[in-house]
């Protein structure tokens, strides 16, 4: 069986959306063997960004292995409940079929969904970080931090954010961000 690889984003239903942000579904299943490639994964719903998820471990089973305690994890009342979703999701599932249980833990919710589009990759950020450091360009003190600790820890905003006591927020990042990507851009640079 090939394996597939879990990339930056982990969509959902609308509907698990505020469960998992709660922290009443700590798990998704998916069909066939998947891989982690992040530590953290964006949670996405419909193309709209609702915060952050720390990926905490993977485990691997048959459908028909499944067990009541993963259903509860996965926000379900019962195993029947699960594998009717996972029906309604996957029609051509077969109870000899792999299935990869994610587990997961929200770190951060925003305050209002973003696009997908309005979120930055990491090394894009760590690139803008060290044109704006070397331009001379932040405003302020708390700013030059931000942008230091960008570069400090490779474009993390989760790490920036933990280093400044949280002080500032996942979106005011992202706003000072796309302040002097601006001012890059009329510098010739298009990140």
């Amino acid at each position: 069986m090939k394996t597939r690889k879990i990339g930056k984003y982990l969509r959902f239903k609308k509907e698990y959306v505020k469960k998992i942000l709660e922290g009443r579904k700590t798990t998704t299943i998916r069909k066939g063997i998947l891989s982690l490639s992040h530590d953290t994964v964006y949670l996405e719903s419909n193309g709209k960004i609702y915060g952050r998820l720390a990926l905490k471990s993977v485990r691997y089973t048959k459908l028909s292995n499944l067990r009541e305690s993963d259903a509860k994890a996965d926000g379900f009342k019962n195993l029947d409940e699960l594998k009717n979703a996972l029906t309604d999701i996957y029609p051509d599932i077969k109870d000899d079929d792999w299935v990869t249980i994610i587990k997961f833990q929200p770190i951060n919710q925003l305050e209002k969904p973003l696009t997908r589009t309005s979120i930055l990759e990491e090394d894009k950020i760590y690139k803008i970080s060290r044109l704006v450091l070397a331009y001379d360009l932040p405003k302020t003190l708390n700013e030059r931090r931000v942008f230091s600790l960008l570069i400090y820890y490779g474009g993390d905003i989760r790490k920036t954010i933990r280093d400044l006591d949280k002080s500032i927020s996942f979106e005011e990042i992202l706003n000072l961000i796309k302040k002097y990507s601006k001012i890059l851009k009329t510098y010739g640079y298009s990140i």
